[in-house]
């Protein structure tokens, strides 16, 4: 009922068995998207039978809607009509049960209302395999002032995955980049309109453009100006990667509710981004050289395929916290004793956000130690206040200009001998003090 068979036939690559259907849609008089009383549909049927069939829209204005998935191609329109992987689907998948659900996507879609008000967003870019990862203070609050280059890093791991790690650019830095990174903010826009994946600079161009923002010009400007500046020796010979910053709105006319991050790294150098560019140019045994006045050709972009990367965030203090469900709260600590008990409280406090530490202990980690503490084998024979304080520093990234969050005093709280001085100043001038020794004596010291 409500569909019928308008022809069917084979596919390849993948193969599968494909149906044209005409699907009768039941809606009202007054639309907020443009759906038909009856639309043609072809849906594909996998051979390998390892993913959700195909559902197109052949219809070549079918409207620019949310829930549609992301192709290689801006057309047909491939509906998206599950919110659950195929293998929990397929267990009681049924033609009638599809056709239902065809049918009710083409429905609400008609009215606007698939896409529920408590819903998050939908996202604009497909997801990816490979991840870039931005320092733990980047903000977001300041898009339109993130003029900050990045050196990236790539971090070793199985084969098939890319893990890469921006660092801000330091004043006289030597380190040797696998690429650099700059940002660039578009304009606000609403969910679900973004209708392929960008596989080259041009369609990134032309992506760029429906959301405000002439991405190959800013380009040109960034590229002209590390070319003057030269900010690292190796820069026009490392990979450039763009990072995207995408404001999403529900709907038209109301402000933006969150901040899509995606990383678009160029399969080419930044020389070579710049030569497309038409900024510059080799020759004469110069790197570069600029040049003025001539006209950007986009096929020159079309010629640099670009890799989609995902954005994640280092762990900061305040995203540890969120990730545990409660506030950052940065107080300053003293914590006195690092054994089998100190070390694992600290280590849960410093992963919820919690404090900004110094640790007091005169002992050294021996082997027998490590049966309940925190620490391991790779730590003996160091102190273990110091020890606990290194492994604090390293799980959080915390912000250039901060202090670390954990630093260590490496003496007995009781007879500090030459850290007594610093040792009572940080005692009297922090806000908590946690006792950790199992020392009746270091108690009442601390109760005095």
């Amino acid at each position: 009922a409500y569909a019928s068979i308008l022809s069917f036939g084979r596919v390849a690559d993948p193969a599968g068995d494909i149906l044209v259907l005409l699907v009768q849609v039941e809606r009202p008089q007054k639309l907020v998207h443009p759906i038909l009383r009856e639309e043609r549909i072809a849906v594909i049927f996998f051979d390998e039978d390892n993913n959700f069939p195909e559902v197109l829209a052949l219809r070549e204005d079918f409207p620019r809607v949310p829930h549609t998935n992301l192709r290689d191609e801006a057309l047909p329109i491939s509906l998206c009509l599950y919110d659950q992987g195929y293998d929990a689907v397929k267990l009681d998948w049924t033609p009638a049960r599809f056709l239902f659900r065809l049918r009710y996507w083409l429905q609400k879609t008609a009215t606007g209302t698939l896409h529920g008000d408590d819903q998050p967003l939908e996202p604009l870019i497909q997801g990816a395999p490979q991840r870039l990862i931005l320092p733990g203070d980047f903000s977001l609050s300041e898009m339109q002032k993130q003029s900050e280059l990045f050196q990236v890093f790539r971090r070793p791991g199985p084969e098939h995955e890319v893990t890469l790690v921006a660092k801000a650019l330091a004043a006289g830095s030597s380190a040797k980049a696998d690429s650099v990174a700059a940002v660039f903010a578009c304009e606000e826009q609403t969910h679900g309109i973004i209708a392929y994946q960008p596989a080259n600079l041009e369609q990134l161009h032309d992506f760029c453009a429906k959301a405000g923002l002439n991405l190959a010009e800013q380009l040109a400007i960034k590229v002209k100006a590390w070319l003057l500046e030269k900010p690292t020796k190796e820069i026009l010979q490392c990979r450039l990667i763009v990072i995207l910053l995408l404001p999403k709105r529900r709907q038209d006319g109301t402000r933006h509710e969150s901040v899509e991050q995606w990383a678009f790294m160029c399969m080419a150098s930044v020389q070579d981004v710049g030569i497309a560019l038409n900024v510059m140019a080799t020759g004469g045994g110069a790197a570069g050289y600029l040049l003025s006045g001539p006209t950007l050709k986009k096929e020159k972009l079309a010629a640099i395929p670009i890799c989609t990367l995902q954005v994640l965030h280092g762990l900061s203090s305040r995203l540890a916290a969120a990730m545990n469900g409660v506030e950052e709260d940065l107080r300053s600590i003293v914590a006195i004793g690092m054994g089998a008990l100190g070390s694992q409280v600290f280590n849960n406090l410093i992963r919820s956000g919690f404090g900004r530490w110094t640790l007091v202990d005169p002992d050294t980690l021996l082997p027998h130690n490590c049966a309940r503490h925190f620490l391991g084998e790779w730590a003996v024979g160091q102190n273990k206040a110091e020890a606990m304080a290194q492994v604090a520093n390293a799980v959080l990234d915390q912000p250039r200009d901060a202090a670390p969050i954990a630093s260590a005093i490496p003496a007995d709280f009781l007879n500090p001998r030459t850290h007594a001085a610093n040792l009572e100043n940080i005692y009297n001038s922090a806000n908590l003090v946690l006792d950790f020794s199992a020392s009746v004596a270091v108690s009442r010291r601390c109760a005095l």
